[in-house]
């Protein structure tokens, strides 16, 4: 699929040009710098969560609290994050787990009917 994708994307660069950057030359040591800066929280974040799991630090649930914890703060440090946009993705969060949490019980609830004894007898 990788392989496929990867030739879709070269065939489409090929055909419509405007979709791909197009090569500038060699790059200066300050604009290595500016990018590693710019991917820096990234390596943060990476490295908080799973840091503490390889070296048996924290639990893995310990380890998602760090992760979330630390993408808010990532967040509102080096990104666009308001209270108002974080209260907003919390809804969406719980509106989304809620809808996850409903089709678990149904399909539990589907199973029980299925597999309860008092099926068996009609």
């Amino acid at each position: 699929m990788t392989g496929l994708f990867m030739l879709y994307i070269a065939i489409h660069a090929m055909i419509v040009p405007s979709v791909s950057p197009k090569e500038q030359g060699a790059r200066s040591l300050r604009e290595v710098i500016v990018a590693l800066g710019n991917v820096a929280p990234f390596f943060v974040l990476i490295l908080g969560t799973l840091g503490g799991l390889y070296y048996g630090v924290v639990t893995t649930t310990e380890a998602a609290v760090i992760g979330c914890f630390l993408s808010i703060f990532l967040g509102a440090v080096f990104g666009d994050l308001t209270v108002k946009k974080l209260i907003a993705a919390m809804h969406s969060t719980v509106n989304f787990t809620g809808n996850i949490l409903f089709l678990i019980f149904a399909a539990y609830v589907f199973s029980y009917a299925i597999a309860s004894p008092a099926s068996a007898r009609s």
